[in-house]
């Protein structure tokens, strides 16, 4: 018999170990333990469950998109938001994900008024078990992630980041001035 070490199992679903340990907990996903307590997960349970072959987890593989682009006057704003729905839509397909809800931002990561963050709360507090999947964490904020994520999880709903990397931006510096602009 073959088994997936926690690690291997969170990155084959796009989440942190964490999350995984919180399926656990939850009935959500079965696991044996070593004589260690290492928690070991058989390698034929985890692929049956990607290909959504189990049927004691039909339905965890619920999707919602969420894409931001920083605001602008010129079309590269609407060509971002293609590229992401482009490139989140093909990467949840060939992960075995079905994309039901898309939420989409035209705004600063700074800003906490964001139509499509309000629209995924309203969806969030409505499904359990729905995977949020995002394009990395500067989609979402640059600062506080870790509480994004969290909120997510509160409402029984989980984030996936195709690309856990921090991409280099200076979209930051460009919120910053903005905001700063705002308040003098």
């Amino acid at each position: 018999m073959e088994y997936y070490k926690i690690g291997e199992v969170a990155a084959l679903f796009g989440v942190n170990p964490q999350t995984v340990r919180h399926w656990i907990n939850g009935g959500k996903l079965e696991c044996i333990r070593t004589p260690r307590g290492h928690r070991r997960f058989e390698k034929d349970y985890i692929d049956a469950i990607l290909n959504g072959t189990n049927e004691a987890v039909k339905g965890t593989r619920y999707a919602i998109l969420y894409l931001r682009t920083p605001t602008s006057t010129t079309e590269k704003e609407y060509e971002e938001l293609e590229r992401q729905l482009t490139t989140l839509s093909s990467w949840a397909s060939k992960n075995g994900y079905s994309v039901q809800h898309v939420m989409k931002d035209k705004s600063s990561t700074l800003d906490g008024d964001r139509k499509g963050l309000k629209e995924l709360e309203d969806v969030l507090n409505n499904v359990k078990e729905a995977f949020v999947i995002i394009e990395n964490i500067n989609i979402v904020t640059y600062f506080g992630y870790d509480y994004f994520e969290k909120w997510v999880e509160l409402t029984g709903n989980h984030v996936v980041l195709m690309d856990s990397t921090r991409a280099p931006s200076c979209e930051v510096l460009h919120d910053l001035t903005e905001w700063l602009e705002m308040k003098t």
